[in-house]
């Protein structure tokens, strides 16, 4: 599995802006890119077999 794209909820960017976690989002968003997922908390969402993944911003990233 190569990941080379991140797809945002319609209302993402919003709540990012509002809880000022613009920086750790765009930080987190390219250690994915660089496929470095032990830095952030990259998870597989419920139900298994739909394929889509989360992860936490609200760590302190390296």
């Amino acid at each position: 599995m190569k990941i080379t794209k991140i797809i945002e909820h319609k209302n993402t960017w919003s709540y990012i802006i509002s809880h000022n976690l613009l920086n750790q989002y765009k930080k987190a968003k390219q250690l994915i890119l660089d496929w470095n997922l032990k830095s952030v908390d990259f998870r597989k969402r419920r139900p298994y077999k739909s394929e889509k993944y989360y992860f936490k911003i609200n760590k302190a990233l390296p």
